[in-house]
């Protein structure tokens, strides 16, 4: 247990199910929070099927269905109420001695730090990424202009009502400052994202093996806005890959490719693997890890795959955003042309540096106790304001 006495209310947009970067990091700082804190309630969204999962056994966790039909849903999305807490969310402060609120994305937030406000409690908003910057990059139209409209006012809302913002890295720190805020960064923190529990091991094959030049990319394939990144890249970029470097291997891996992948992959000799059970597994086999998206904010937590199994990582600068730490020692490259690319693969394959560093570098980053600790050092400073 750490410091100051706390009880807090936790409040996610996320299933808590699955293997999504988002639900990733959701459930990395539920967990977190569950061990700074006294008491942790969690609101999470719920539908059968959608059962939550490795959420630490001391939360005491809500399940909130959203019974609306798609209608009304539908409704819901143009009028900007987007989601199913309206109503359970002051019950349950109502209820609780609540000292800190955390809404996991400004999209829960819109309209209910007022009502924490009235229970005297400190309010944090979490942002995953700066939201406008994803959406527009994911969402095909005709909602396109909606969605665009009401992610505006929810970021403006939580980024100017909430006593403390936490970012995943510094860039979205900036965005929502300069579009949210008037570019003052006073209320907004980089937090960064994090392993979810504190066994979550590293896992690497043995130091000695001999490198060879096999790549991998994993992704979630069935996700637009990883599509409209990769498909475009295997055409554009994997024949300088070959041509750069002709004895290399490239292995896809991910849940639910489109029929795209299929035929894609046969082309160019590409080895596809669909959805399968053990993602690290096929990790440790790679000598490099690639990650092409360049698309949307935030920080590609897929990139962690790679880095918790000690791979080198090729990357584009949009998908390097949060790792700059990795950048600078030199054991992840960027690209963002063709003549970078090339230098990218020339520089990842004459790298010296070895699994050890790089694994001891992810366990000082993004280790659970290392966020655990970067959390807890700002919700007190927060409360001893």
């Amino acid at each position: 247990m750490f410091g100051t006495k706390m009880n807090v209310l936790f409040i996610t947009h996320h299933y808590l199910n699955g293997s999504s970067g988002a639900v990733f990091a959701s459930r990395a700082f539920i967990n977190a929070v569950a061990e700074i804190a006294d008491k942790t309630i969690l609101l999470y969204p719920y539908k059968k099927g959608n059962e939550k999962e490795f959420i630490d056994c001391n939360v005491n966790c809500i399940p909130v269905e959203y019974k609306k039909s798609k209608v009304f849903k539908f409704f819901d999305l143009l009028f900007g109420r987007v989601h199913r807490y309206y109503d359970i969310f002051e019950n349950t402060l109502s209820r609780n001695n609540i000292d800190v609120v955390i809404f996991d994305t400004s999209i829960v937030a819109f309209n209910l730090i007022e009502i924490a406000r009235r229970y005297n409690a400190k309010v944090i908003t979490i942002h995953h990424n700066y939201q406008y910057e994803y959406f527009c990059d994911s969402t095909k139209y005709p909602l396109k202009p909606i969605v665009l409209y009401w992610t505006k006012r929810y970021e403006e809302y939580a980024v100017t009502k909430s006593d403390l913002n936490l970012t995943l890295t510094e860039q979205d720190k900036l965005l929502l400052a300069q579009n949210c805020n008037g570019g003052n960064t006073s209320t907004i923190k980089v937090l960064g994202c994090f392993d979810f529990h504190k066994d979550c091991g590293i896992n690497s094959k043995p130091e000695n093996e001999e490198k060879g030049l096999n790549f991998v990319i994993t992704a979630s394939l069935d996700a637009y806005q990883n599509k409209i990144s990769i498909i475009p890249w295997i055409e554009h970029y994997y024949p300088i890959l070959k041509k750069t470097l002709p004895k290399a291997t490239l292995t896809i891996a991910g849940r639910n490719p489109t029929p795209e992948y299929y035929t894609i992959c046969k082309k160019y000799g590409i080895t596809l693997i669909p959805s399968p059970n053990d993602i690290n597994e096929i990790i440790c086999k790679a000598d490099f890890y690639l990650c092409p998206m360049d698309k949307g904010g935030g920080l590609k937590l897929r990139v962690l795959d790679g880095l918790k199994n000690g791979l080198l990582v090729v990357t584009h600068k949009v998908s390097a955003r949060g790792y700059d730490d990795f950048v600078s020692q030199k054991c992840m490259f960027c690209y963002d042309d063709e003549q970078s690319f090339i230098e990218a693969l020339r520089n990842v394959v004459n790298s010296n540096y070895s699994k050890h560093d790089i694994l001891k570098l992810y366990d000082n980053i993004f280790s659970f106790k290392s966020g655990v600790n970067r959390f807890n050092k700002y919700v007190m400073s927060l409360l001893e304001e």
